[in-house]
């Protein structure tokens, strides 16, 4: 009886660790799906985030932003996904100086079909963005 139970238990072990894990999708299959918004920006610790809560991103296939738009103005701009150095690049060119903080190399810290976390080590430790899908 305990040989057996303990074959089980070895058994399912096996087959546990034996599956193929699956690998996060890339940002690029996950951000141009869709449309975008900022759910979180905190700066240096002070929450941030009513500064984009009219904004709308459009992410396109050939690295460009197709539209941020407030539903007043509209702007273009670009982005960059680096997946060997694990980060993604938005460049902005924009009066809008809350649209100028997101001008950075970003450090992907989570990311899923819904939702990309994205935190500045280089410039400010505390500068955070969030962008779900609508």
């Amino acid at each position: 009886m305990k040989k057996s139970i303990l074959l089980l238990f070895l058994i399912s072990v096996l087959f546990t660790d034996c599956r193929k894990k699956t690998e996060a999708p890339s940002i690029f299959t996950i951000i141009t799906n869709g449309k975008w918004k900022v759910d979180r920006f905190i700066n240096n610790g002070t929450d941030q985030t009513a500064l984009y809560k009219d904004w709308v991103f459009t992410f396109s296939p050939d690295n460009r932003i197709a539209s941020i738009t407030d539903g007043i103005s509209i702007y273009r701009a670009a982005w960059l996904e680096n997946e060997t150095n694990n980060t993604f690049s938005i460049l902005v060119n924009s009066p809008d100086p809350y649209l100028l903080n997101l001008n950075l190399e970003w450090v992907i810290n989570y990311k899923t079909p819904q939702l990309i976390q994205l935190r500045d080590q280089k410039v400010n430790p505390r500068l955070e963005v969030n962008f779900v899908r609508l």
